[in-house]
């Protein structure tokens, strides 16, 4: 049996669904085909226990404040979606003092200067807010900026950070540990710094020292979705059938069909046969796609490359706790606000914490900090912000992401300690919890489950060993992700194959971004109209 689009996106995660509602509203007939039997990917809300939900991934949407033009072109909240915004990412010591972000500046440099007033001041000074809309500027420019819009994307973004006061401070040829150390007095701050860039999933031996300040300037304005993360693919695809679009669940695409070196279709596992007539867009990170195009249609250079394409070192588990009632933060004691802060990181002392966690992850070893305790990201009372999350006067541990290493990289017998050792995994990283907790009982703990790497992968198999972010940025970032040859969105040597996945710049998250840029990539190659 043979059915025929315009355009088949392979893959429903939050890339793939964007990328089919603009074709969709550009007037194509589109198919998006998915894997599992929900769409959105990472954007992955789920009621574990009777009443709770949970955010197993994605969670916080850090380019909110730059009001993407998906929101608009797409009409998001005509179709649904609404945000929250939220108080708070940051770092809680093994002291119990706690470093995170308010709305308001002057709230977070009060905190600072609990540490030191020299970097107060320094702080101050760079998110000053002409620096702030410099940095809102540039990331307007990395995130949304399709290729063929600028000469020098690159050159583009650089010329605007350096317009940006106190840019010297940070010059690109250094790492953000560098630009951290030799700027900062207080380790704290140091660290409160560097965590935020890590969880966006860039490494603290990147040469990514210019990204210190304007990737934590995102993080004064975050957002969450009412009703969980996943409410935002319901949306999503709410716009994609509104267009006319058609979405397949658990019918996955095999194989992309090529003739004469153009993409013209994808076999479904169902035995189903979809004719493109203008173009095929793959949401799957580069080994995938290359598995469903085969190998003998591109050349041997371009298959090497795919092979040696980098994952990170480091990869995420998720834990999931449902609680009768709410603890407090010991560091409450320092700051009471701390217990109404979103996004709090625990096991991170100074900036090299970090680079200890990378050197036990390439070794496949899971990092302790110096108590014995794991490193955990996020750990956060979301229903405070939303409800729905939880029922009346419950609360919810969500997300809460433990650092693991690399599965893929790790090898069989990481994989077969972790399987063996999921229930004293999951007590390990409770421990870890409680251990900053103020209150917090084991009778309080209703309900706790832990998902390790091989789980994440097997729920979502673009995240190659748990990587969340389906590829490292060191080497591969920018438009020349995953490589220069299937940079800018575009897999060549194949036409009419498209990328729009996180192998794609500007990489994982919730950025509204990569299926974006894809669209406009595909719309100045086929002279689209509409959008």
């Amino acid at each position: 049996m043979t059915a025929e689009f315009d355009a088949v996106v392979v893959g429903a995660g939050h890339n793939g669904l964007i990328l089919g509602a603009y074709l969709a509203k550009s007037g194509l007939s589109v198919l998006v085909c998915e894997n599992r039997w929900e769409v959105g990917g990472s954007m992955d809300t789920r009621e574990l226990f009777p009443g709770f939900k949970f955010n197993l991934h994605a969670t916080y949407n850090v380019v909110h404040g730059l009001n993407p033009p998906v929101y608009r072109d797409l009409e998001l909240e005509k179709f649904g979606l609404r945000w929250k915004p939220c108080t708070g990412w940051g770092v809680v010591f093994g002291d119990n003092r706690a470093l995170f972000y308010y709305p308001e500046l002057k709230h977070t440099l009060k905190l600072v200067e609990r540490f030191s007033q020299n970097d107060a001041r320094l702080i101050e000074r760079l998110f000053s807010k002409e620096n702030i809309e410099k940095y809102y500027q540039l990331a307007r420019t990395l995130f949304y900026t399709a290729p063929h819009e600028l000469e020098n994307p690159a050159s583009e973004a650089g010329r605007i950070y350096k317009t940006t006061e106190g840019y010297e401070r940070f010059p690109f040829d250094s790492t953000m540990m560098e630009a951290a150390e030799e700027n900062f007095e207080s380790p704290e701050v140091q660290t409160w710094l560097m965590r935020i860039v890590e969880a966006s999933m860039m490494e603290p031996s990147e040469s990514s020292a210019w990204t210190l300040m304007w990737i934590n300037s995102l993080y004064l304005n975050l957002g969450i979705a009412v009703g969980g993360t996943h409410s935002i693919a319901h949306v999503l695809a709410r716009v994609i059938q509104y267009y006319g679009g058609m979405i397949i669940e658990r019918d996955p695409a095999v194989e992309i069909l090529i003739e004469n070196e153009r993409a013209v279709g994808v076999r479904l596992k169902s035995g189903k046969t979809v004719r493109a007539r203008k173009l095929v867009a793959s949401n799957l990170n580069p080994s995938l796609t290359l598995e469903l195009i085969g190998e003998e249609n591109v050349p041997s250079e371009i298959v090497k490359k795919v092979k040696n394409y980098r994952y990170r070192y480091t990869s995420h588990g998720s834990i999931a706790i449902a609680l009768k009632r709410k603890p407090s933060w010991k560091a409450s004691e320092f700051t009471q606000d701390v217990n109404s802060a979103m996004g709090l990181s625990i096991g991170w002392e100074s900036p090299e914490n970090f680079v200890r966690m990378y050197e036990a992850h390439r070794k496949g070893e899971i990092y302790k900090d110096d108590n014995g305790f794991m490193a955990i990201e996020a750990v956060s009372f979301l229903n405070e912000v939303e409800p729905t999350l939880a029922p009346p006067g419950y609360h919810v541990i969500t997300p809460a992401w433990p650092y693991f290493p690399n599965t893929r990289y790790a090898g069989e017998k990481f994989i077969e300690y972790m399987e063996n050792n999921r229930q004293e995994l999951l007590e390990w990283a409770i421990e870890s919890i409680m251990d900053k907790m103020q209150d917090m009982k084991r009778d309080d703990i209703i309900g706790a489950t832990i998902y390790l790497p091989t789980d994440v992968e097997k729920k979502n198999p673009n995240m190659y060993g748990g990587d969340i972010n389906v590829g490292t940025f060191e080497g591969q970032s920018m438009w020349h992700r995953p490589f220069p040859e299937w940079g800018k969105y575009r897999a060549y040597p194949v036409e009419n194959l498209y990328l729009c996945g996180p192998s794609s710049h500007s990489g994982g998250g919730i950025k509204f971004s990569n299926g974006y840029l894809c669209y406009k990539t595909i719309k100045h190659d086929l002279g689209l109209g509409g959008v």
